[in-house]
C-alpha cells in the first residue's frame, strides 16, 4: 500500500451534508481516498455510506445511532494516511472517426487528425468521481 502523509487530528474542513451527513474537504484526492478508507475500516458503527468524489469525503451516519457533534468529533480524530496506489484500470473503446470536431481539433493543433488520436488514446486518465450522466467520467 503506497502511503504520502499519516495524520491524526483535523483531516480538513467538516460541514453538515443534510441531516445526516459530513462533508470532509481534504487538501488531495489521496488524502480523500485514504480518509475514506479509514473511515470505512474504523468499525464506527453509526457509518451507513462513504463516498469520495475529488478531495472531498460524503459520509452518511445514523441518526438513531449518533449525532452530527459526535460524528465530526469522531472524524476530526481519526488517523488516517494518504493513499498513491492507483485504482482499476479499464480500457474504454473511442469511435474517433465520427467525432465532429476531430478535424477542427487538429488544424488548431497543428498536426494530422492521427496525431491527435494517438495523443488522446495514448494516455491513462485518473476518474475521480462519476455523475450526473450515469456512467458519464470527469
Amino acid at each position: 500500500m503506497g502511503e504520502i502523509k499519516v495524520s491524526q487530528g483535523p483531516p480538513g474542513i467538516l460541514e453538515p451534508l443534510g441531516d445526516q451527513g459530513v462533508l470532509v474537504h481534504l487538501a488531495s484526492e489521496e488524502l480523500a481516498r485514504g480518509f475514506a478508507e479509514a473511515v470505512k475500516t474504523a468499525g464506527l458503527p453509526w457509518v451507513v455510506e462513504v463516498l469520495v468524489a475529488y478531495r472531498c469525503v460524503a459520509v452518511f451516519y445514523d441518526l438513531e445511532l449518533t449525532d452530527y457533534a459526535t460524528v465530526t468529533q469522531q472524524l476530526s480524530t481519526l488517523p488516517f494516511c494518504g493513499y498513491t496506489e492507483p485504482g482499476r484500470l479499464f480500457y474504454v473503446p473511442c469511435c474517433y472517426e465520427l467525432g465532429p470536431d476531430l478535424l477542427e481539433v487538429a488544424s488548431l493543433c497543428r498536426c494530422r487528425v492521427e496525431e491527435v488520436i494517438a495523443l488522446h488514446s495514448g494516455q491513462a486518465y485518473t476518474v475521480y468521481a462519476i455523475g450526473f450522466v450515469a456512467g458519464f467520467p470527469y
